[in-house]
């Protein structure tokens, strides 16, 4: 299976344009901030926020030191859990993972290396999906290793020791199976995504285009089970722990959702939006907790009903990658609150975007330079940015996430060949082995053993 890569004038194969483009972006946009945020803001730190940069702040592992009391011997599995200074601010079925790592010694350390050796192992096992696709060996490390260090959302992800890596892990694995065609595997996936963060929800979307009714049901069913067992586990009386979950969202929305605090700055939410607009043009004053409660009343409708619309006008009409973006877009900029580590999401669409920039080669798509360089910028550190004494790095990428998504929206990326009823599917004869392809529905699905080839004869990945 080899992709149609980009050859140089000595017919050595080399970069497509646009992922190179990508890479010079990300290294000048991640040299410039962290000299700025670690030099410049580290000799000045004495003034204070905004001043400061997140590996600055609080120490590693924050988010998991917050809820040690929670999970202590005699608070855990009863109503003491849901009575505590630090509320639980998450679905149910987040508790289990803090519960595995609270449970180990060193629960800080045993979280930093699971999260490290996770990033890494799927670094390499991306590397090798682009090199069995053919790319060479030695770029398609150097690919996943560039990518994974030059990643600042992975990075604050280790810093914060949050566990939104484990939900991004479950929604790339989901799109994959997707992609492969086993599309109850991908449900029963994206179903247990949905319950632990309940914005990846999105991604069912996939389902309804492809009428695959089945397998949203089984998505459901999933998602209801995982969190009936989550509370289960907080407490012997289920409806006492989904109310005891209920009251600490609820905290979230007031405390953390609502005010404009100091974290704003790494929240690239478009809500967040208002909060930053309000304190810009009212000399810096804190908008009102009563009117943002209003306008989120609001804005999550509006939000919504948005994106029906336009997944019903256009992005159900688009290619898989372009719904791939949209959809995950929309999961990470829609939420009331979204910081910084969730844009490690974008590494999904980013990846099957490599295969896409593969296969075209030297041809030259319209909107896929625009669509690399608008992710590096979002995937680089901007916290140094700040406007009259707020930092709004997280604002810029808001911004940059509306523009992703309206690349994705206007130009389609469409493969050469690939399983999806939206995309050219291979005629028979084009098929390797001459074998037919077996029909599911409207889709056409090829045996995984098999490839197919494109213009030139070259195969393409399966």
């Amino acid at each position: 299976m080899v992709l149609n890569e980009e050859k140089s004038s000595t017919g050595k194969r080399r970069l497509p344009r646009c992922v190179a483009l990508f890479f010079a972006v990300a290294v000048s946009a991640n040299a410039f901030g962290l000299i700025v945020q670690v030099v410049l803001w580290g000799l000045i730190r004495h003034r204070g926020w905004p001043y400061t940069s997140p590996f600055l702040d609080e120490g590693i592992g924050v988010d998991l030191r917050n809820f040690a009391p929670l999970f202590s011997r005699g608070v855990l599995h009863s109503p003491a859990f849901f009575h505590q200074p630090v509320p639980f601010m998450y679905p149910a079925p987040v508790a289990p993972l803090y519960g595995l790592f609270f449970s180990l010694p060193h629960s800080v350390v045993s979280l930093e290396l699971s999260l490290t050796a996770l990033s890494v192992g799927t670094a390499i096992l991306f590397a090798w999906r682009l090199a069995k696709a053919g790319v060479a060996l030695g770029i398609a490390a150097g690919i996943s290793a560039g990518a994974l260090l030059l990643s600042y959302p992975l990075a604050f992800e280790l810093k914060q020791g949050n566990m939104e890596l484990f939900v991004a892990l479950l929604v790339g694995a989901g799109v994959w199976c997707f992609w492969r065609g086993n599309f109850h595997g991908a449900a029963a996936i994206l179903g247990v995504a949905a319950a632990m963060k309940i914005f990846p929800f999105v991604y069912l979307a996939l389902f309804v285009s492809r009428r695959k009714w089945s397998a949203l049901a089984m998505a459901a069913a999933v998602g209801v089970v995982v969190t009936l067992a989550s509370l289960r586990y907080l407490s012997p009386h289920p409806l006492f722990a989904w109310h005891g979950i209920g009251a600490d969202l609820d905290f979230y929305r007031t405390y953390v959702a609502l005010p404009k605090r100091r974290e704003t700055g790494y929240d690239h939410s478009v809500f967040g939006l208002f909060k930053v607009a309000y304190a810009l043009t009212h000399r810096n004053q804190k908008p009102p907790v009563e009117l943002m409660g209003r306008a989120l009343g609001i804005y999550l409708p509006v939000a919504a009903l948005s994106g029906i619309f336009l997944w019903v006008l256009r992005i159900r009409k688009m290619p898989f990658a372009n719904q791939l973006l949209c959809l995950t877009v929309a999961s990470i900029t829609l939420s009331p609150v979204s910081f910084d580590y969730t844009l490690i999401h974008l590494s999904v669409p980013a990846g099957v975007l490599v295969f896409f920039a593969w296969e075209a080669g030297s041809r030259e798509v319209p909107g896929l330079r625009a669509t690399f360089v608008s992710l590096a910028l979002l995937t680089a550190t901007e916290s140094e940015l700040i406007v009259h004494g707020n930092s709004v790095g997280g604002q810029f990428k808001a911004l940059g996430l509306v523009a992703t998504f309206a690349l994705g929206l206007v130009f389609p990326f469409r493969f050469s060949r690939l399983f999806d009823k939206n995309d050219i599917r291979p005629h028979p004869s084009e098929l390797s082995c001459g074998a037919s392809p077996e029909t599911e529905g409207d889709i056409h699905v090829l045996p995984l053993s098999l490839g197919y080839k494109n213009a030139e004869g070259e195969h393409l990945p399966q």
